[in-house]
């Protein structure tokens, strides 16, 4: 298995045991599915994303808007509710609208403050831990 899939696959477990620790139903889909879970917290189904992302050096992480594999290069746009991002800095799975990531070609979240105490134009990560 390579290092990618096993940390695909850790994103994932994580995102499955936190929706059941939350009481949700959480389906996982098909392998060319374009995304990974079916996710229903009493509003009706979510299409749910899993990323597993660490924090880069300057205390940030991307999500891009479009998926790219060998095989191909779709965007998540329109077939996207959420994505469910896993961090294994902070242990935490965070739920993100699609909305905040596929209006551009990717986008960052920040983990820890700017050195520069800079907060206009910044998207916290922490403000998507609740779900």
């Amino acid at each position: 298995m390579s290092v990618t899939n096993q940390k695909g696959d850790i994103g994932e477990a994580a995102f499955y045991l936190k929706a059941m620790e939350k009481g949700y139903w959480a389906g996982r889909m098909p392998q060319d599915c374009p995304y990974d879970f079916a996710l229903d917290r009493g509003n009706g189904l979510e299409r749910v994303q899993v990323k597993y992302r660490a924090t880069s050096k300057n205390g940030s992480l991307q999500i891009d808007s479009t998926s790219t594999s060998l095989s191909s290069n779709r965007s998540y746009k329109d077939c996207v509710d959420q994505f469910a991002v896993y961090s294994p800095d902070t242990k935490e799975v965070y739920l993100i609208p699609a909305s905040k990531i596929t209006k551009g070609t990717a986008s960052i979240f920040r983990v820890t403050p700017t050195k520069n105490n800079q907060t206009k134009g910044v998207t916290l990560l922490e403000d998507f831990i609740s779900w």
